[in-house]
């Protein structure tokens, strides 16, 4: 039964009731923000249950001081020479990490920080990141995650390993997820052939994220229940 959307409409045939987001780099910190947005009650009729979030993590990551947050407190504006990697490792090193590549620690959400109570109905999360990335701090998806956990929300982290980032985008023979006559899977022979490792094109996350969708969503329709 199709809850809160006229039948005419472009959401006709969805449950506005319990739904689940999704993005990409940017796109992840904006399903954090609508996180924050159902929170504060800004969304209106719609039941979150879930998000996917790939190559990224808190809608806080990125920002300059004085809004820069926790362990990017003290990051660089300095664009001419960026730190790229993992922003806690730079940190622990004795570095400043560059504001266009830092994510905070503990923090997923602005409510949550000053709700931790609420963690408990936090919509459930599926992150996932190449390690190393290049285009976004490598730890987005950990720091993101490892907050959840913190405070005992559910959350997933998936981590694509550096080695497999040069064919992961076109298929690997040796990935079971991979079909057998996938055709592309031949341009992992070319050594000419690479990947941009901030992209998610990985077969192997397939399963998971299905898998993950169906039991959010009857979490989600539990919780309503109670």
């Amino acid at each position: 039964m199709v809850k809160n959307a006229p039948a005419d409409s472009i959401f006709g045939s969805l449950d506005l009731g319990n739904v689940a987001f999704h993005g990409w780099s940017g796109g992840a910190q904006m399903v954090s923000w609508l996180f924050q947005a159902s929170a504060v009650g800004q969304l209106p009729g719609y039941g979150v249950a879930g998000g996917i979030m790939t190559a990224g993590g808190s809608y806080q990551c990125y920002n300059d001081p004085p809004n820069a947050l926790d362990i990017c407190s003290n990051c660089s504006v300095d664009t001419s020479h960026y730190m790229k990697g993992c922003s806690d490792e730079i940190v622990s090193c004795g570095m400043q990490p560059t504001c266009e590549y830092c994510c905070p620690t503990h923090h997923t959400e602005d409510w949550y920080k000053a709700h931790p109570e609420d963690y408990k109905t936090h919509p459930w999360t599926f992150l996932a990141q190449s390690d190393p990335d290049n285009y976004a701090d490598s730890c987005a998806s950990k720091h993101y995650h490892d907050e959840m956990r913190r405070n005992n929300a559910y959350s997933e982290l998936h981590t694509l390993t550096g080695d497999a980032v040069r064919c992961y985008a076109v298929g690997d023979p040796s990935d079971p997820t991979v079909p057998a006559a996938d055709n592309f899977s031949k341009f992992c022979n070319n050594p000419n052939m690479t990947s941009w490792n901030h992209t998610m094109l990985w077969s192997a996350l397939v399963e998971p994220v299905t898998q993950f969708l169906l039991n959010a969503f009857e979490n989600n329709s539990k919780r309503q229940e109670n």
